[in-house]
């Protein structure tokens, strides 16, 4: 072409780049530079500059004026030059193979001598088993065996090239891919690009996309022979997933089951049964009915009334402080301090007949009687509030006086006295007994004494002893 005919043509005449012969500039300034007399001329100017800078002073302009005049520079020119000049041409080659696309190289040629300086090297292609330059070869991807580029199998996936035997067909895409590039089907034993197949979140096969499914509970993708159907929701799931009723022995996704509270066995949701007590599921046929709110619960749940014998929720149970014997609450006999008694623990309230916990009753000075604290007075010794009111005249009330004459004749068969005339007098709560307050003269009418009795209306007699003195302050309120 025009540039290998210029780079083979003659020299003109006159030589205006230093290039067309070789020369480099910059390298000839380099010698020059190294003459002496250049080299003495250079160094007088450069001492002419040092002296005439210091006599400008501090006249910072005049001072760079003088550097820049009194600074030596060298410029070169060629008028001439002797010898000879042999070029080296690099020349573009075009070739093919029996088969194949064209291929090119760069060689470098002496004209002067014919000589051929450089040229690629050559190397044998593993499939044609030629002699070929270098760059036409290729190593395969697979086994790093050169080849001839064109002979070499290209993916067209990832535009890999590797010997023919590595290559192969993708069954979903068609493209022609390296082995390397493809996974065998699980399902079909097919080869296919490995991106274009699945994978299954339980075993790891490799397969292609139509054949896998969605478990409905995890979410994963997995082979379709790798699902079981539900018996309870009648949906897909993993099969290393399965759990089985232990009751109806229906099998399902572990999701779809509980555990036994009791029995720690698998169970379907709408098997278990709740402890109502306790919110907790478990099998049919552990709960028990509380015999007092007909509640079912867990049978931990239940504790037997000592009492009644009923099986009830432990919380409706209180514990006896007398025997530590457990009851139902609504039964026990409950003390003012928050304790609590059987009723067979229990006495009874002489002016309230209520059963009352032993540590509440207290023993009625006056009348021996035994009377809840509510009734007793405030300070120790405890005697019958209402009575001590009546004989300390702090309480002139006159319930049950159809009794009164009773109530008198009753005092002096105890006493053995004279007349009794009954003052004052309280009912209890129950209506049943009266607190009184009485005079008692003596039979000839000289001496007064005060009494206090507490009369059993029913049983028409007095109950407990009879309080008789004088000192009516002495009694307290």
């Amino acid at each position: 072409g025009p540039q290998t005919s210029l780079a083979l043509s003659a020299l003109p005449r006159t030589i205006e780049d230093l290039q067309e012969i070789g020369l480099d500039a910059a390298q000839l300034a380099e010698k020059a530079g190294q003459d002496d007399a250049i080299g003495e001329f250079s160094r007088f100017y450069l001492e002419r500059r040092e002296q005439e800078v210091a006599a400008a002073g501090s006249n910072e302009r005049s001072r760079q004026k003088l550097r820049d005049e009194f600074t030596p520079r060298l410029e070169i020119a060629l008028s001439g030059a002797a010898g000879q000049v042999h070029r080296e041409v690099t020349v573009r080659t075009r070739y093919a193979f029996e088969t194949g696309p064209t291929y090119e190289n760069l060689i470098i040629v002496a004209p002067h001598n014919g000589r051929i300086i450089d040229v690629p090297p050559l190397r044998m292609c593993s499939i044609s088993k030629q002699l070929v330059p270098a760059t036409c070869l290729e190593r395969c991807a697979v086994s790093g065996r050169e080849a001839l580029r064109h002979l070499l199998t290209i993916s067209e996936s990832t535009g890999l090239r590797a010997l023919p035997e590595f290559g192969t067909r993708c069954a979903i895409s068609g493209l022609t891919v390296l082995e390397s590039e493809t996974e065998i089907s699980m399902v079909t034993g097919k080869k296919a690009i490995k991106s274009l197949l699945k994978m299954s979140a339980l075993s790891g096969k490799m397969a292609e996309p139509q054949y896998f499914a969605i478990c409905a509970f995890s979410k994963s993708e997995v082979l379709y022979s790798e699902l079981a159907v539900s018996e309870i929701s009648a949906t897909s799931y993993r099969v290393d997933e399965k759990s089985v009723s232990a009751v109806s022995g229906k099998t399902g996704h572990k999701h779809e089951f509980i555990v036994c509270h009791e029995t720690r066995q698998t169970i379907t949701r709408t098997e278990a049964q709740q402890c109502q007590a306790t919110g907790a599921y478990v099998r049919p046929g552990i709960l028990e009915r509380c015999e007092v709110t007909s509640t079912s619960v867990l049978p931990s749940e239940l504790e037997r009334c000592s009492v009644t014998g009923l099986r009830a929720l432990k919380r409706l149970l209180v514990e006896s402080s007398i025997s530590s014997s457990r009851l139902l609450e609504n039964i026990a006999i409950k003390a003012k301090s928050g304790k609590y008694c059987t009723p067979m623990e229990s006495g009874a309230c002489f002016w309230s007949d209520c059963k009352s916990h032993p540590d509440d009753l207290r023993e009625c000075t006056l009348t021996g009687l035994s009377i809840h604290a509510d009734f007793t007075t405030g300070d120790a010794p405890s005697r019958l509030k209402p009575l001590v009111q009546l004989l300390t005249g702090v309480s002139r009330t006159a319930e049950g006086s159809p009794v009164w004459d009773a109530v008198a004749k009753s005092i002096r068969h105890v006493l053995k006295s004279g007349r009794c005339q009954v003052q004052a007098a309280v009912l209890s709560p129950t209506k049943r007994h009266l607190a009184t307050s009485s005079k008692i003269k003596s039979l000839w009418g000289l001496r007064t004494t005060d009494a206090g009795a507490i009369f059993d209306i029913n049983e028409q007699v007095v109950i407990g002893r009879i309080w008789t003195g004088k000192n009516k302050s002495g009694l307290g309120g």
